[in-house]
C-alpha cells in the first residue's frame, strides 16, 4: 500500500513538473544544476580517458 502512495506521489509530481517545464516556468537553479552535471560527465569522461590510455599504453 505505501509503495501504491509513493508511486502515485512521483507520477503525480513528474506531471506537475512537466507542465511546468511546457508553459514556460525554469527557475534559475535549474540551470546551474545543469551546467554543474554537464561538467562533472566532462570531468569523469577525462579521467576515464586518461586511464584507458594508461592502460593501453602500460606506463
Amino acid at each position: 500500500m505505501i509503495l501504491v502512495v509513493l508511486g502515485g506521489l512521483l507520477v503525480l509530481s513528474g506531471a506537475v513538473g512537466g507542465v511546468a517545464r511546457l508553459r514556460g516556468w525554469d527557475p534559475p537553479w535549474v540551470a546551474r544544476v545543469g551546467h554543474s552535471w554537464s561538467e562533472a560527465g566532462y570531468r569523469v569522461s577525462g579521467i576515464c580517458s586518461e586511464f584507458s590510455d594508461w592502460l593501453r599504453l602500460g606506463r
